[in-house]
């Protein structure tokens, strides 16, 4: 959830949202062409005109409708207006990977570009979530098996510490330490790279290409239990997208624990 400058406004009934704030969370890109006085969001490789009739100036900035935006960003929109706030849930197939740069459980992790790397997934994770520490095991193999072919791993954890101590920084030391993690794992203290991805679970993964765009995004597996499962999804995106094939299921429903934010 994030705090909108300027603020959100209604007028006869439609809820009005900055194109910016909004575009730049889920790691779209905003650009004024003033030749024709149009306002372009760019999301993955597809561009939206935002639309002159609909759009309303406040500041220098641009709002639209809610609605136009969900569209053009391909994401869900859930706009609170007790608090000012709205939530922004991306469909995040085919969008631009917003960076990762944040202390982690090693040191200081950054990530802001991808074409140095075969590919890198990024999976949200939680110390205290039993669907993850029913993944832990499997999760440790499939990195051993893919860090030889230039792929990087990194689990964020972005859970509210405050609620969730188990799930700050110190305690992700330990359970790093305990479980023998050989991938990078970082504090996502004020949330902002969960906002940016939209992630509804942990674990949810996010497979981004060279090019930085996510091209799979979901579930490791389709069961939490070994003996039940009969799609490794993750080992396969991997596999095609290292074989320079396309991705035959880009999307699977995530399973797990919700993520924990911040109130």
């Amino acid at each position: 959830h994030q705090q909108l400058e300027p603020p959100a406004m209604v007028r006869e009934g439609v809820v009005y949202l900055p194109v910016r704030a909004i575009a730049e969370a889920v790691g779209a890109e905003v650009t004024y062409f003033p030749h024709r006085q149009a306002v372009v969001v760019c999301s993955g490789e597809r561009c939206t005109d935002m639309p002159n009739e609909q759009s309303i100036e406040i500041g220098g900035r641009t709002l639209v409708p809610l609605e136009v935006l969900d569209e053009a960003l391909d994401v869900e929109i859930d706009w609170h207006p007790e608090t000012g706030q709205v939530a922004v849930r991306s469909g995040a197939v085919g969008m631009k990977a917003p960076p990762v740069v944040l202390p982690g459980v090693s040191g200081p992790y950054s990530r802001t570009s991808f074409d140095d790397k075969a590919a890198v997934v990024v999976v949200f994770w939680a110390n205290h979530c039993p669907t993850v520490q029913r993944y832990e095991e499997r999760f440790v193999r499939l990195v051993a098996d893919y860090l030889p072919r230039n792929v990087e791993f990194v689990a964020v954890g972005s859970n509210d510490g405050e609620r969730y101590p188990a799930d700050n920084l110190e305690n992700m030391k330990v359970r790093a330490a305990e479980k023998g993690y050989n991938f990078f794992y970082v504090r996502d203290e004020t949330q902002e790279v969960a906002h940016a991805y939209g992630p509804e679970r942990t674990p949810d993964v996010f497979l981004v290409n060279p090019d930085g765009f996510v091209v799979y995004r979901g579930r490791i597996e389709d069961a939490e239990d070994p003996a039940q499962v009969t799609r490794h999804d993750l080992r396969e995106a991997l596999d095609e997208l290292l074989a320079g094939a396309s991705i035959t299921v880009r999307e699977t429903p995530p399973h797990g624990c919700t993520i924990k934010w911040a109130q």
